[in-house]
């Protein structure tokens, strides 16, 4: 299995996408994909999902630690208080910490030193394993990176053959 590193994370290269999964099917395809060999799982709050991607995580039998389970946090949560709770919601529905949580977007109506404060936080307080951002530029990952407390280990960006279409 091929691992990016990155300030200290180890993440599995190739991951499950769950965006437009749902119901049943999303945790049946999740249970199959781990089964088949998938360590990495990637779903978010937006995508109301979550509780069928972990009913497949638990279907697979294989231990939630052997997992690398990410999701994101929806920039309508981007308030402290707002990304507190979203944070501490997604690790209730796994059971535990994430092993990646991202900024799903930019939220320009929300100071960006607020947000990432908040994330940082989400990591100190044990919801998540390691942080990131997901869809920004390289100057707002380049000003995240600069107000963040703890390290940033990816800026996750949808590439996929469809979008060279």
């Amino acid at each position: 299995m091929i691992m990016i590193e990155a300030n200290g994370a180890r993440i599995p290269a190739i991951g499950l996408g769950t965006w437009e999964l749902r119901g049943e099917t999303c945790a049946r395809i999740v249970d199959h994909a781990i089964k088949c060999g998938y360590r990495h799982v990637d779903t978010a709050q937006m995508y109301a999902n979550e509780a069928e991607v972990a009913e497949g995580l638990r279907a697979s039998g294989v231990a939630r630690d052997d997992v690398f389970l990410t999701s994101k946090i929806w920039p309508d949560h981007h308030r402290a208080s707002a990304f507190a709770r979203a944070a501490a919601e997604r690790a209730e529905i796994f059971g535990g910490p994430l092993d990646l949580l991202l900024l799903h977007w930019p939220n320009a109506a929300v100071p960006l030193a607020e947000t990432v404060g908040a994330l940082v936080k989400a990591r100190r307080d044990g919801l998540t394993r390691h942080i990131g951002v997901s869809n920004f530029t390289t100057r707002l990952v380049n000003a995240a990176v600069a107000l963040a407390d703890e390290p940033l280990v990816a800026n996750q960006i949808e590439y996929h053959p469809l979008l060279d279409q």
